[in-house]
């Protein structure tokens, strides 16, 4: 029988942080609870941040290596390599492309909801490769 390989090129770990609504979910979460409605969440549409949906999530995938960024205000996510994430002033950029000096362009998030954007520096971003594989 034939071996069907499949390759995942932008993923995040399961227990990435999404705001959705008002209420902060995993991104394991949104996987497991949702309905099949789109679940709100804020986006930057153009220059500007706007609402926008995530509209599902098709399937649990599993990969044998992430990268852990690690920004200098502490937050922190794990994602594959090829996953790209908007770069201040750079546009967007895969995260095993990351360079010592890049900046990360992150939504400033309030009680009134999103606030603008702003340049954060990442202090580590490592690639982490396992035997076994973790969901993303």
């Amino acid at each position: 029988m034939p071996e069907v390989r499949i390759e995942i090129n932008s993923a995040l770990a399961e227990d990435t942080p999404i705001i959705c609504d008002t209420e902060q979910k995993t991104a394991r979460d949104i996987f497991l609870l949702q309905s099949g409605k789109p679940i709100e969440t804020f986006a930057l549409i153009g220059n500007k941040i706007g609402t926008s949906h995530i509209m599902n999530i098709p399937q649990e995938l599993y990969a044998n290596s992430l990268c852990e960024i690690i920004l200098v205000n502490g937050f922190h996510f794990k994602c594959t390599p090829a996953t790209k994430i908007l770069m201040y002033n750079q546009g967007y950029k895969s995260v095993k492309d990351i360079v010592d000096g890049d900046k990360v362009t992150v939504l400033r998030y309030t009680h009134d909801g999103p606030g603008g954007v702003d340049a954060v520096d990442i202090k580590s971003h490592d690639i982490e490769t396992s035997a076994l594989k973790k969901p993303v």
